[in-house]
């Protein structure tokens, strides 16, 4: 062309045998989407390609579509039964149900419901949490119910999970968010951090000020022989980290992290987030405050925030794992919708940009994948569970990036993250209240029913 870009960037993807490709000028001027290629062999890139070949999807309903509001919730378990793949748990407020889906190497997951307890609240399954609790080497499943203050507690065990309540801890406050977290303590059990966006601070005068916190709930060993873990459910042994002011309902979400700083001790991280939408001049954002685990956390009121992004419900969907290769644990939130920030571990903590580059801390969605699937109309991302697997096998985190028009793959490598907006499918996701989940051999994604509007669960 003559219309003086400097550059001219191809992606191409495959199809079949033949290969398909959209172009963009950097002037932004000249854009097309190119024919398909009648070729057998694939082009010269200068990129990383690696052709496995076509994917094919199989798809399988695990939860069929019912009348009532929605809100799902996709947490993986790793292998809990010992076959090498990705088991998870799934809940559902609409149905008040909880279910854990073992991997079936011959079809469609096997699905275990957990009973309902007689006391449970109306919408049993708001939020979902897993984490070995007991320290028994077996995941277990935590399930609350929306403004509820009842947490029930499943225990693994060999290969599954116990289908009737084990233990129930009532807090004074609303449960807004759960979250299992890795040994926050080192005691050797896993803990449990619980968001309580209108928690009152004891502190302010004010009644009912919503300043909100993040309570972690230590993991009880329940008298196992040998097992040290200080936890104690009927006294609700824990820490609190308590919000920065008044009606910041901090809490409102709550993420696992990872061991961010990699010492000796591996020690548990998560992130509390509160947003703000009442105040004109911040509204929807997130503020997100990253805390480290170690042998004796304490008791401390939120005086900082670690970073900002666009949106309110952005900690909940941001997604953790080994990122860039430096073995230090880091998580990567989508702002808005259009751009994901990134935050990588060190030694001395999560690194917090004071700029953001795009290659290097930075990725966004790019006008190609727009081209090719459609515009995201900023619910780019508003789906993910947060989970990421390794999906191609180089030993780093990959996450599927859920939007309203398709299922786009992110990959960790050596030195950062790549977007491959040529490696999507096109299974749309069309609601913040569903979410969608990376098995390290498939997806599971909340599909609208076109008739009545609700969710109806595949395995794909």
């Amino acid at each position: 062309r003559t219309n003086g870009a400097e550059t001219v960037t191809a992606d191409i993807h495959r199809n079949g045998d033949k290969y398909c490709f959209a172009v963009r000028a950097t002037d932004a001027v000249y854009a097309q989407d190119g024919t398909i290629l009648a070729t057998n062999r694939a082009p010269v890139l200068s990129t990383n390609v690696v052709d496995q070949g076509d994917v094919q999807l199989t798809t399988h309903e695990l939860i069929a579509a019912s009348a009532g509001n929605h809100t799902i919730n996709i947490k993986n378990m790793g292998d809990i039964n010992g076959d090498g793949r990705t088991d998870f748990a799934v809940s559902d407020s609409g149905q008040q149900k909880a279910y854990v889906f073992t991997s079936n190497a011959t079809g469609a997951p096997t699905k275990l419901e957990l009973t309902k307890p007689a006391d449970a609240g109306t919408s049993f399954g708001y939020r979902l949490a897993v984490a070995d609790l007991d320290g028994n080497e077996h995941k277990d499943v935590v399930v609350s119910d929306i403004g509820g203050k009842n947490l029930h507690i499943y225990y693994g065990t060999d290969g599954s999970v116990n289908v009737e309540r084990g233990d129930k801890v009532t807090l004074l406050d609303a449960i807004y968010d759960i979250a299992g977290v890795d040994d926050y303590n080192g005691d050797g059990c896993d803990d449990l951090a619980v968001g309580q966006a209108f928690y009152d601070d004891p502190g302010d005068a004010t009644t009912d000020d919503r300043t909100g916190r993040v309570l972690v709930l230590y993991g009880d060993d329940k008298g196992a022989s040998g097992k040290t873990c200080i936890g104690d459910y009927a006294a609700q042994v824990g820490v609190s980290h308590i919000g920065k002011a008044a009606g910041e309902r901090f809490g409102y979400n709550v993420k696992k992290v990872g061991d961010i700083k990699k010492g000796e001790t591996a020690y548990g991280c998560f992130v509390g987030g509160h947003y703000d939408n009442v105040n004109p001049a911040n509204a929807k954002i997130t503020n997100g405050k990253v805390f480290y685990g170690s042998s004796s956390p304490t008791e401390a009121r939120v005086t900082t925030y670690d970073f900002t992004v666009s949106g309110l419900s952005q900690i909940r969907t941001m997604f953790s794992g080994e990122l860039n290769g430096d073995d230090h644990a880091d998580f990567a939130v989508i702002s808005g919708g259009g751009e994901i920030r990134f935050f990588f571990g060190s030694e001395a903590g999560t690194v917090f940009p004071g700029t953001w580059t795009e290659g290097v801390n930075r990725v966004t969605r790019s006008v190609i994948m727009d081209e090719l699937v459609g515009v995201e109309t900023g619910a780019w991302g508003v789906g993910n569970s947060g989970a990421s697997e390794d999906v191609d096998g180089d030993g780093l985190a990959d996450t599927f990036i859920s939007g309203v028009q398709s299922q786009s793959l992110y990959s960790g490598r050596d030195t950062f993250f790549t977007a491959h907006p040529s490696v999507y499918l096109p299974l749309p996701v069309t609601s913040g209240n569903v979410q969608t989940t990376v098995l390290s051999y498939g997806l599971v994604i909340c599909d609208r029913n076109a008739d009545t509007g609700n969710c109806v669960l595949y395995y794909h």
